[in-house]
């Protein structure tokens, strides 16, 4: 099947948010929601927060659609057998940070999820650790050349 999606979440500075953005195309059914789900690339995890469906606002009802929505403490949801308590937005963050997140696209044609999509870390906005870590190496090559 030909379809795709692309997601961005944005952490906000305080961690006490975030900013998703969803977009799909050529769904083969009608999305009747999408989540956050904790856990690992080949796992099966909880559902941490809902992105379209459920308690936010309805997912776009046509094959190619965009979802943007802000998530804030009330929407993380409890994971009891993952360990983690509503409201937990902090765990929420340290799982994206970890690579332990992954968004669901559930459609009326595949009531499991019809797109699944790790959540990874990209180079971000403004001050990504990224350039500490490019530092330091720089300065180890650096110590290797003395």
């Amino acid at each position: 099947h030909p379809w795709s999606g692309q997601a961005s979440v944005q952490i906000s500075d305080d961690q006490k948010s975030l900013d998703v953005t969803l977009s799909f195309t050529k769904l083969g059914g009608v999305a009747s929601a999408a989540r956050l789900y904790l856990g690992m690339p080949a796992t099966v995890g909880g559902a941490i927060a809902n992105l379209c469906g459920n308690t936010k606002p309805a997912c776009p009802t046509t094959a190619d659609g965009t979802v943007t929505v802000s998530l804030g403490l009330n929407d993380v949801l409890a994971v009891p057998a993952q360990g983690i308590a509503a409201a937990d937005m902090a765990a929420l963050v340290s799982a994206i940070q970890n690579g332990a997140v992954y968004i669901n696209v559930i459609t009326s044609t595949r009531a499991n999820g019809e797109i699944r999509g790790q959540v990874s870390r990209g180079g971000g906005k403004g001050k990504g650790k990224g350039n500490g870590n490019g530092k330091g190496n720089g300065n180890g090559k650096q110590g290797a050349d003395d």
